[in-house]
């Protein structure tokens, strides 16, 4: 791994602020916060970026981890080590970035997550420089199997060379961006409301949609692990969709310019919900009749979705 003055070597301004504030959000992750902070510091810039990692009291030794780090890298890592939860105090992050963040841009990954391309935020910066009507940039991302995440057909109707554009209505349908993978102009953090919120991540997202155009990067850049002991993905499914559904109720507090279009995104949710519960019911029911036969077509289901995705360009 380089050392601080190596990857100072590489900024035109190492003195100057940091162009891109990395903000990182950890709480029990010490199998996994390593890969995060080496995937921050392999980062090959020509501009100064900063890392701020934030702690929230875990208990596991994530803290001294990142207190090790911060001691070898000081010009570069920011830490923030919480002597109590704030998440029980209904606190998130995102209140903490506004604050402290310096970089006109942020980069967010939380600590289980990591990326794997050297040249991430060069890449995300450079678009953001070069296209100044955008708000928020993201990217593909695989998963900790090795699986790439799937783009939403919402993208794939708008296939590009490099990417893709979408707008609000793709936001409002589906939370259709994975955190490790978003890039967004900070200045806009200051006037996002309070949520009150479990979830923090799709409320900014579509805050961001009203603030500028959105562009989905088709490189590999970040990897997301679902290890299912998440704040959101250890969560029981029917708390899952309820709090998706809050989700469209602070919308409608928030953003009343969005009219009748959040009743209707609701609607549609609810629908995707009771249909996709409605077909694991009809699973459960062709299992118990004839076992073999099901396990035979599921497997054809797999293939024939394996093809499809290979024709779409996925690896």
């Amino acid at each position: 791994m380089r050392t601080e003055d190596q990857i100072k070597a590489g900024w035109r301004d190492a003195q100057g602020e940091p162009v891109v504030s990395i903000c990182c959000a950890t709480y029990n992750h010490a199998p996994w916060i390593e890969d995060a902070i080496c995937g921050f510091l392999a980062q090959e810039t020509q501009f100064r970026f900063e890392v701020i990692i934030r702690d929230d009291a875990s208990s596991d030794g994530t803290r001294e981890i990142v207190g090790q780090y911060a001691a070898r890298y000081p010009g570069i890592i920011r830490p923030i080590l919480n002597e109590q939860n704030d998440f029980d105090g209904g606190e998130g992050p995102l209140r903490l970035w506004r604050e402290v963040a310096k970089g006109r841009y942020c980069a967010l990954c939380e600590g289980d997550d990591f990326w794997v391309s050297r040249n991430k935020i060069e890449v995300q910066t450079l678009w953001m420089e070069q296209n100044p009507g955008y708000a928020l940039s993201c990217h593909d991302s695989y998963n900790a199997s090795g699986r790439l995440i799937a783009r939403p057909r919402e993208l794939l109707r708008q296939q590009g060379e490099r990417g893709a554009e979408f707008d609000t209505d793709a936001i409002l349908t589906r939370n259709l961006v994975t955190s490790n993978t978003v890039f967004f102009r900070a200045q806009y953090l200051k006037t996002f409301p309070r949520s009150g919120l479990l979830m923090l991540d799709w409320p900014l997202w579509l805050h961001l949609s009203l603030h500028g155009r959105c562009f989905y990067h088709y490189g590999i850049y970040g990897c997301y692990r679902d290890h299912g002991i998440g704040m959101w993905t250890g969560l029981p499914v029917h708390q899952r969709v309820h709090r998706e559904l809050e989700f469209y109720d602070f919308l409608a507090r928030a953003y009343p310019e969005l009219g009748d279009r959040v009743e209707r995104k609701r609607k549609e949710h609810i629908s995707r919900v009771l249909l996709d519960y409605q077909g694991k019911l009809d699973e459960l029911a062709e299992l118990r009749r004839n076992p073999l036969k099901y396990l035979a077509s599921r497997a054809l289901r797999r293939l024939a979705s394996k093809i499809r995705k290979m024709r779409a360009g996925f690896p």
